[in-house]
């Protein structure tokens, strides 16, 4: 069963691709990811990506471009 950061993360995020660019080292472990993540974006926690997009006047989601490998 999905958790609702599982979800959320998933809606807004492109796995796979931040796998293969090495962004995250796994695509299961959603603690992880959601650290790095918050880490990147320095988040207290993963719904405050909401706040830096807030500003966007339509729905955008994370992809590869916003990233850079670490």
């Amino acid at each position: 069963m999905k958790t609702e950061k599982e979800k959320y993360i998933r809606e807004n995020f492109s796995i796979n691709d931040l796998y293969k660019i090495g962004f995250i080292k796994t695509k299961t472990d959603f603690v992880e990811i959601e650290r790095r993540i918050c880490e990147f974006f320095e988040l207290k926690n993963i719904y405050m990506y909401d706040f830096i997009m807030s500003d966007k006047k339509e729905t955008i989601k994370a992809n590869i471009k916003t990233f850079s490998q670490n």
